[in-house]
């Protein structure tokens, strides 16, 4: 996971994606929470990014912690939380290491969860399972092997920023390469273990969470190259998975 680091700060270099404001799509996402019977509460959010889902939480009345590994991040989550007078407590850390001395109705890991091996993720969901209250819950974006193993050797290009996805079948993991236009050998690289949801199901037992539902399908790109925001599981980017504490 040594890529992390270096491939988030860079994404954010080149395009700027994590200084956006708040948008309606994060308040949909929040509507996520809202719709699995918590109102209020505490919510523990992982790799914020900008915070702009944070704050997000935050205006819909949750008591908002996020932990972002970026420390330029953390900084942009506070003051952009001032900017809509909001309160969320943010803490640059990793949260494979950081400690935590309270517990959580909610904890929220969007785009992002699949970035170690198999027993990197059980070691964190271990960890989650011990920040959540007994009727806690946990919601979790999770990307599909499916689709990114049909995107393999998709470019495009944002101005004089190139994008690349490939996909690695041996280790069923999509990777998702940026770089400068003017600086083709200078590439960051991410890679999210991509997870169908019998998948995810075998990595549970003995980490104190249980598989409830699948409450949300991500988007694709259609056979026309147009994107749609939501579609059959079966097509899906990605779905977002409701996990509850088992013990």
């Amino acid at each position: 996971m040594d890529w992390a680091k270096q491939f988030y700060e860079q994404q954010n270099n080149l395009l700027n994606i994590y200084r956006t404001d708040v948008q309606d799509y994060h308040h949909d996402k929040v509507k996520l929470i809202q719709k699995s019977g918590i109102s209020g509460g505490s919510v523990l959010e992982l790799g914020a990014g900008g915070g702009q889902m944070a704050v997000a939480t935050a205006q819909a009345g949750y008591r908002v912690t996020a932990i972002e590994l970026i420390h330029a991040l953390s900084t942009h989550i506070t003051e952009l939380a001032q900017q809509h007078n909001q309160s969320v407590t943010v803490l640059n850390a990793d949260f494979y290491q950081v400690k935590l001395d309270q517990q959580f109705d909610v904890i929220t890991y969007w785009d992002g969860f699949g970035i170690g091996t198999d027993d990197d993720q059980l070691r964190l969901l271990k960890r989650c399972a011990s920040w959540l209250k007994p009727n806690g819950i946990m919601l979790l974006d999770v990307y599909t092997p499916w689709y990114w193993a049909n995107a393999q050797g998709q470019e495009m290009q944002f101005g004089n920023v190139c994008r690349r996805y490939e996909f690695d079948a041996l280790g069923c993991r999509m990777l998702d390469t940026w770089w400068h236009a003017d600086s083709p050998d200078d590439r960051v690289t991410q890679s999210l273990r991509c997870y169908s949801t019998a998948d995810l199901k075998l990595l549970l037992p003995n980490t104190g969470l249980s598989f409830v539902d699948v409450v949300k399908t991500g988007g694709a790109v259609n056979t026309d190259g147009q994107y749609e925001d939501h579609v059959d599981l079966y097509r899906a980017m990605s779905y977002t998975l409701r996990l509850a504490k088992s013990y």
